[in-house]
């Protein structure tokens, strides 16, 4: 009986405390209202909403360390772009979606990256006046250190609470024209994995 009461108070203490993260979403509440540390903002022990996918307990729920950072990766881009001079023959490589995302939001350029859905829309070959790659990671390219004989390092998120910790942006210039076919290949093995493979087609319902 009484390990009973103890799980039923325990569920009835995680479904306040979620419902309160749900109304903190809906009223705008920022990431910045809660505590510095998750005993802050626990409700009777309850720390489920501040375990992320890595397993840990952070100081954040993972969806509203998922809000920080974006703005200033965007801008270290805008930086990268302007520090090399030549936007026009400028192109931006995000490794993931969520950051493509948002440069292609707060700076109005278009990205290219392998991830998710962003697969479907790469180009199969670098523009013809390509001079210059930004390149956004969380570590440097080094398979892109040969293929470039200028590469600086123009800044690194450091915000600690956000999921994009350490995202780096990078500024890679004057190219060996071999990035054109090492950027190819690369294309050709990501669209590789979307194409049909025989004998895999399923077959219409009802055969």
């Amino acid at each position: 009986m009484f390990a009973q009461r103890r799980l039923q108070a325990e569920a009835t203490q995680k479904a306040r405390l979620l419902r309160e993260l749900g109304l903190a979403c809906a009223t705008g509440i920022t990431p910045e209202a809660f505590g510095s540390s998750p005993t802050d903002n626990k409700d009777g022990g309850t720390d489920a909403p501040f375990r992320w996918e890595d397993g840990r307990i952070h100081a954040l729920p993972q969806d509203y360390a998922d809000m920080l950072g974006w703005e200033r990766i965007a801008g270290l881009v805008q930086q990268a772009v302007e520090a090399g001079a030549d936007p026009d023959g400028t192109v931006i490589f995000a490794e993931n979606y969520g950051q493509a995302g948002a440069i292609e939001h707060y700076t109005g350029r278009l990205v290219i990256s392998f991830s998710d859905s962003y697969r479907l829309w790469v180009p199969d070959s670098l523009p013809a006046s390509f001079s210059t790659l930004v390149y956004v990671n969380d570590e440097r390219g080094a398979d892109l250190d040969s293929l470039f004989s200028d590469i600086r390092l123009i800044g690194t998120l450091d915000e600690t609470e956000a999921r994009e910790l350490g995202t780096t942006v990078w500024l890679y210039r004057l190219p060996d024209p071999a990035i054109r076919a090492f950027y190819a290949d690369r294309v050709a093995s990501v669209q590789a994995l979307f194409r049909r493979r025989p004998g895999k087609r399923r077959p219409p319902s009802g055969d």
